[in-house]
């Protein structure tokens, strides 16, 4: 067993009592081999449905803390709803306008900071505009999923909460110390998030402005919806609109996944003709296997037996005559009388 060990945290207090290897912030995430089942239109696993996190077409509800397997499912529903969207919609992307975006609802007290700026990351590169709409609380590492959303909205009595990473860990001195800089570091990756997707202090030099946020950072302050739009973490609420505009270099890019998605379209579906020739054309051949009249063996040519000669009959050998005795000369030794 290693001596050392490390969390590291966004959420200070974690909670789930579907996941009884969920101890110290540690979840062990073994694979199943459970049978997959249908959830409007995608096939998922069904331990997918312990958790709180469901799609329904474009909508992905999200009301679960945040882990690695929260995050493979968030991921997951994001490129279904997004492929779904472009397929049905690619008229309106080449004209620059969407019917509708794909929207998370979001509903989370936190979790893993790792997975935080995984997600972060996955919907910063989209190339789809992806909307957040908090319903409840934002609080820590779920701050990151809404700041990553290009449209961000708060419903009227929602909070947001951004504060520090939790940690711990035990070992040797040299082990801790390491660890303290971790923590350092993914401190400030997080002030350089809220930095740039945010407003707060805005006006100020970005010294003071890091300074303000690292302040907010040190306590845990459930932000409202006005001041949420003081500090430019969510616009101006506006009228709703359900056409999303898009900017010729959002179009283009649109447009390239469009013809990447296209293309990997046709490749499969000539890869399933081809396969389905194929099995026609073997089960044809099984069929004319089946159905064909067996031949019956070829028979030999046989000779024909020539018809045998009639026997010729001996005639009967004739009886050779009896010869006649010849007297017998009397013997010179005889003795005269």
């Amino acid at each position: 067993m290693n001596k050392n060990y490390s969390q590291l945290n966004g959420l200070v207090a974690s909670n789930n009592s579907r996941a009884p290897n969920h101890k110290a912030g540690m979840m062990n995430n073994g694979c199943t081999n459970r049978t997959t089942m249908c959830d409007d239109g995608m096939r998922i696993d069904p331990s997918w449905m312990d958790y709180n996190i469901r799609r329904r077409g474009s909508h992905i509800y999200f009301y679960e803390e945040i882990n690695e397997v929260t995050q493979m499912i968030l991921e997951v529903m994001l490129r279904e709803a997004i492929n779904d969207v472009l397929t049905e919609h690619v008229g309106d992307i080449i004209s620059g306008e969407l019917p509708e975006s794909v929207t998370i609802h979001l509903n989370s007290p936190g979790g893993y900071l790792s997975s935080g700026f995984a997600l972060y990351d996955y919907i910063k590169t989209s190339q789809f505009p992806i909307t957040c709409v908090v319903e409840g609380i934002c609080a820590s590492a779920a701050t990151l999923i809404m700041l990553a959303c290009p449209i961000k909205v708060m419903s009227p009595n929602s909070t947001f909460l951004m504060h520090q990473c939790s940690w711990g860990c035990w070992g040797d001195n040299r082990f801790m110390q390491d660890h303290a800089e971790n923590a350092e570091k993914a401190m400030s990756k997080l002030r350089k998030i809220y930095f740039e997707e945010t407003s707060i202090a805005k006006g100020r030099p970005d010294k003071e402005r890091l300074a303000y946020i690292q302040h907010l950072l040190e306590h845990d302050y459930e932000l409202s919806v006005e001041e949420c739009v003081d500090f430019g973490i969510i616009d101006e609420p506006e009228d709703d609109d359900d056409d999303v505009e898009l900017s010729e270099e959002r179009v283009e890019k649109l447009q390239a996944f469009i013809k990447k998605l296209a293309k990997e379209q046709r490749s499969e579906n000539a890869k399933k003709e081809e396969a389905k020739k194929e099995k026609a054309q073997k089960k044809s051949k099984d069929s004319e296997k089946t159905q064909a009249p067996k031949k019956a063996p070829a028979k030999k040519p046989t000779k024909e037996k020539a018809e045998p000669a009639p026997e010729k009959k001996a005639k009967p050998a004739k009886k050779a005559a009896p010869k006649k005795a010849e007297p017998k000369e009397k013997s010179s030794d005889a003795k005269s009388e």
